[in-house]
Formats: C-alpha cells, sequence, structure tokens
C-alpha cells in the first residue's frame, strides 16, 4: 500500500469517528435541552441551594428542586418537612444529586452531632424523579431497573455492612472479641434489613443509605458511608 493510500485510509477513519462524535453531541444536547426546558429557571442547576443557614458549628444546605409541575412541588413540600425537624445548633445538612440518562437521583444527608455524646447519627431521604415523563419513581420501580428484587437488595445489603464491620475491624477502630458483628449492629443502631432505607444513584451505582449512628472521635468512621447495592444500572 502506497503512502497516499495510507493518508486517505486514516482521513477516512478520522472523518468517520468526527461524524460520529458530532452525532452523539447533537443526540445528548438535545436531550439536555429537553430536560432544561422542564426547569422553572433555565439558569440554575435541576438542585440548587435554596438556603444557607449557620447552625452553631455546622452549616445546613437546603436545597430546592427546580422542575416544574407537580413532582417538584411535592419534592420541595417534603423537602421543607424534613429538613425542619432538624433545628437544634449540632445538625449539619448537605445534599448531592445526580443525572443518570433520564432520572435525576438526590440525596439529602443530615449529620446530628447533638443527640449522644462522642457519637453522630446520620439521617437521609432521597428522591429519584424521570425526567421525560416528570414522575417520582418508587424504590419498586428503581430497583427494576436495575433488575433487582427486594431479596436481592437485602443479602446484598447485609454483606456490604457485614463488608463494613470488618473494615473498622481490619483498621483496629473494633476489637472483634470486645464487639463482634451483632454487638456493632446493636451499637451504631443500625439494622440489615430495608427499614428506613434510602437509594442514591451515582454514576450507574445504586448505592443504599441507611440511618445509622458512628463515633465521631473515630477517623475510620467519621464518613458517612454509602453501601453498594449495583455497580451499574447498563
Amino acid at each position: 500500500m502506497n503512502r497516499s493510500k495510507k493518508k486517505f485510509i486514516l482521513f477516512l477513519i478520522f472523518a468517520l469517528f468526527l461524524i460520529v462524535l458530532i452525532i452523539i453531541y447533537g443526540f445528548n444536547h438535545k436531550e439536555f435541552s429537553s430536560y432544561d426546558s422542564k426547569k422553572i429557571d433555565p439558569s440554575q442547576y435541576f438542585v440548587y441551594t435554596n438556603e444557607k443557614k449557620e447552625s452553631g458549628h455546622y452549616y445546613q444546605y437546603i436545597p430546592t428542586v427546580n422542575l416544574k409541575g407537580e413532582v417538584g412541588e411535592i419534592i420541595n413540600r417534603d423537602l421543607v418537612d424534613f429538613t425542619n425537624q432538624f433545628s437544634n445548633d449540632n445538625v449539619c445538612i448537605t445534599y448531592e444529586s445526580d443525572l443518570n440518562g433520564k432520572v435525576l437521583s438526590i440525596l439529602i444527608k443530615v449529620e446530628d452531632y447533638g443527640y449522644v455524646e462522642s457519637a453522630v447519627v446520620l439521617y437521609f431521604r432521597s428522591y429519584h424523579i424521570q425526567l421525560d415523563s416528570m414522575e417520582l419513581l418508587s424504590d419498586d420501580v428503581l430497583l427494576r431497573y436495575f433488575d433487582l428484587t427486594r431479596e436481592e437488595v437485602t443479602n446484598r445489603l447485609k454483606n456490604s455492612i457485614y463488608d463494613y464491620y470488618h473494615y473498622l475491624v481490619q483498621e483496629k477502630n473494633l476489637h472483634s472479641s470486645e464487639c463482634d458483628y451483632y454487638c456493632f449492629l446493636r451499637t451504631r443502631n443500625l439494622n440489615d434489613g430495608l427499614e428506613d432505607i434510602s437509594y442514591y444513584v451515582k454514576d450507574g451505582q445504586l448505592l443504599a443509605y441507611k440511618p445509622y449512628t458512628y463515633l465521631s472521635y473515630s477517623k475510620q468512621e467519621n464518613v458517612i458511608y454509602p453501601f453498594i447495592i449495583s455497580e451499574s444500572s447498563e
């Protein structure tokens, strides 16, 4: 094959690659623009900080969902009701959100430092919106997206919590001879069932957040720990 022919083939490959990129960008831009039309304020993201409060040594970031229609109103009312429960000076409130395809996932995190000395109590709330249909998704519908049953989630959650316990033991934060797994569940106010679970989808992963208590003086525990249920919704 002569040199000019090689250059021509390389040019064709590059041109095809460029065309594919343009098509993908155009499709994604069109889809994202259609979602933008569902916002109350197009200049803001789907979820943004509506109010920032300073509570003692902690900050409370209260979000608002920037979506038109009933689904936005329902979530925003529930957000106010949920966050208003935590009005003392030792509470930190943060949030995060992630857009996974057509599903917007929102997670509210509350850290209560005033409930028990040297311990932090965690609370969560999550919401999932199908943006093309503007529907609020139930947990069962969300699990179907990941092709999971409640029984499978329960088993994966138990395994994930058990792995977390062993991680703390390996890091010498816990001594298994002094506190076994069931002691850990009891002292952290943590159960391995689906009660009070809040799901969150981030980068295609299905995460489960459960209310529990962690020790504030422990570096290993001083982090909000998500339990990974599924790696990807594909």
